[in-house]
């Protein structure tokens, strides 16, 4: 899985991240892949230990206003990242064909502000390939925790076993 997920889109990198945005309050959200880590498969029920062996650093999620300019270089760039850790992994209102970037099925506008759900490390300037996305970038208006309880972030892990119990119970 591991090898697989920096490489392309698969269904785990659309589940995690769909869970970061259970509420569609955000345009759209997307994840470094190298935030999934696991090299066998889960399969059956998933337990928490699986879980956490799949996402085993855990992260805030945050909300990015940033604008389409910005949304745009990053996603049109993702493919230059295939094999690291950087690959991203996107939930499916973003798709990119042609060179050109669509968010909710619709085309990017680069003027536009857009509120992106990703996790708290991708605005470290950390990732390989991603060190101009910073809190300090002159596209993101502001950036800002998503919160399980007021003053609670919200880390990834719980939102993604919310995601499959909304979906498959339990």
């Amino acid at each position: 899985m591991e090898a697989s997920i920096r490489y392309g889109q698969n269904n785990l990198g659309g589940m995690i991240t769909a869970s970061l945005d259970l509420k569609g309050e955000a345009d759209a959200a997307f994840i470094n892949s190298g935030a999934i880590r696991i090299d066998d498969d889960v399969t059956g029920g998933i337990t928490e230990l699986d879980v956490i062996r799949i996402m085993p650093f855990g992260n805030k999620i945050v909300e990015v206003t940033m604008k389409g300019t910005l949304l745009e270089k990053i996603l049109l760039a993702n493919d230059s990242r295939k094999g690291l850790g950087g690959y991203l992994q996107m939930d499916d209102r973003l798709r990119v064909a042609s060179d050109k970037v669509f968010i909710g099925g619709h085309p990017l506008e680069a003027n536009r502000n857009y509120r992106i759900r990703t996790v708290e490390f991708l605005l470290s300037g950390k990732e390989l390939r991603l060190e101009y996305l910073t809190d300090k970038h002159p596209d993101i208006s502001s950036v800002k925790p998503v919160e399980d309880e007021p003053g609670k972030p919200l880390d990834l892990r719980l939102a993604f076993i919310r995601r499959l119990k909304d979906r498959y119970g339990g």
